[in-house]
């Protein structure tokens, strides 16, 4: 697992607060999955995005 993490976004002037993410990378055969979870809070409204990307390696 992996913490991703931004004491203070340069380029929002109003955002002051951190922003974190934390990742996680499996593998599987030729597959790599990251699931991530990224909390973020703007204008006093809490905000969370999950996702899931699924990477193949394919040998020819």
């Amino acid at each position: 697992m992996l913490r991703l993490w931004e004491p203070v976004d340069l380029d929002d002037d109003d955002d002051d607060d951190d922003d974190w993410a934390d990742v996680t990378v499996r593998f599987d055969g030729n597959q790599m999955h990251l699931y991530q979870d990224y909390m973020d809070k703007e204008d006093g409204v809490k905000f969370r995005v999950l996702g899931v990307s699924t990477f193949t390696a394919r040998y020819y």
